[in-house]
């Protein structure tokens, strides 16, 4: 309670970066002043009023082959929406690397993105580095691709054949960074550098 005639001084509290303080109304009188004065000579009512910021908008681009959820282009937001953004790969020659982001870069999928205010967000996929197959042969024989380094984009599947050059010599297995296969051709689906020995045996013939 205050006494008639006293004056009491008003400060409005903002307590949200979303939300700033506007005007008073002191009874029916607006005051835009933060603190306001008010002289008591009645019930008086005082209320504070808050204006909401935002809506802001979100500005997504993709930087070479993949794509977003949400997508890309302009989305808008109530101010403080923690927006998920997912990086997604949709070749399997490219692959997430980054996002840019309140000046700062990100290598996080998915990232968070609080809507503070506008916002320019870019995503970048980047190419997927070919990879050799080396391609050794134990014995003698050849092999289609043959001896030798072969180079290949990412995810190619390459068929490797072993060939038989005589009667004397017939294919074994392959070994494949250390893995023995028995058949004959191999699928190898490139996804690194992988080293491929075709391995002959020499036939035993007895008298």
């Amino acid at each position: 309670f205050y006494e008639c005639g006293e004056e009491v001084s008003v400060s409005a509290i903002e307590t949200s970066s979303c939300w700033v303080f506007d005007y008073f109304t002191v009874d029916s009188e607006v005051h835009s002043e933060n603190p306001v004065t008010v002289q008591i000579n009645d019930t008086t009512t005082v209320t504070a009023h808050f204006a909401q910021l935002g809506p802001y908008e979100l500005d997504i681009t993709i930087h070479n082959t993949g794509n977003t959820n949400p997508g890309p282009g302009i989305h808008s937001y109530t101010c403080g929406t923690d927006v998920t953004l997912y990086a997604i790969e949709t070749s399997q020659l490219w692959s997430f690397n980054h996002v840019i982001a309140d000046g700062g870069k990100y290598i996080d999928n998915p990232v968070t993105i609080n809507m503070d205010g506008d916002k320019d967000v870019s995503v970048y996929f980047i190419e997927k580095q070919p990879y050799d197959i080396h391609i050794s042969i134990s014995g003698i024989g050849t092999c289609d691709p043959g001896f030798g380094s072969h180079e290949y984009p990412y995810g190619t599947v390459v068929p490797i054949t072993a060939i038989p050059v005589n009667d004397f010599w017939v294919f074994d297995h392959f070994s494949v960074n250390g893995d023995e296969y028995t058949e004959n051709p191999i699928f190898i689906t490139v996804n690194n550098d992988i080293y491929v020995t075709v391995h002959f045996a020499k036939v035993t013939h007895q008298l």
